[in-house]
């Protein structure tokens, strides 16, 4: 079981960058999965919840917002960290999410101005059912 709760790495091109994501071990899809435009594509966690993916940026990126597609939850909350400095405090967004249509994309704006990142913490987090779960991510789009 403790195998299984550790987190896995990859490291994926965004916007020309070499990026390092650490995120919630699956068994389902794989990580790129998320990143790649098609909402039918997905990585499916394997008993994390919350799940989490971190990405760290080698040069700091402009930052708007980002849109998450999740498959169908009733009641979840998305945590958001965004990180100017690795080192530093984060920035903080978090939202609950309840009765959403099916594979809702839900989004963060950040107040009408775009932020430098180095590290973003992504945290998606059931809050009806019992662990384990599997928690599936269509698209995660940063923007």
């Amino acid at each position: 079981k403790l195998a299984r709760s550790q987190p896995e790495e990859a490291v994926i091109n965004l916007d020309g960058q070499d990026v390092r994501v650490t995120y919630s071990r699956t068994d389902g899809g794989n990580i790129a999965n998320i990143f790649d435009g098609d909402p039918y594509s997905l990585m499916r966690s394997l008993e994390a919840n919350p799940t989490i993916v971190e990405l760290d940026f080698p040069e700091a990126r402009q930052l708007s917002g980002i849109d998450l597609t999740t498959a169908t939850m009733n009641d979840f909350t998305v945590t958001l960290k965004i990180f100017g400095d690795p080192e530093g405090s984060p920035v903080i967004m978090e939202e609950n999410f309840k009765g959403l249509p099916v594979n809702p994309t839900v989004s963060f704006d950040l107040e009408n101005e775009t932020v430098k990142v180095k590290k973003l913490i992504l945290e998606i987090k059931h809050n009806t059912l019992e662990d384990p779960t599997h928690m599936h991510i269509r698209e995660l789009n940063l923007r």
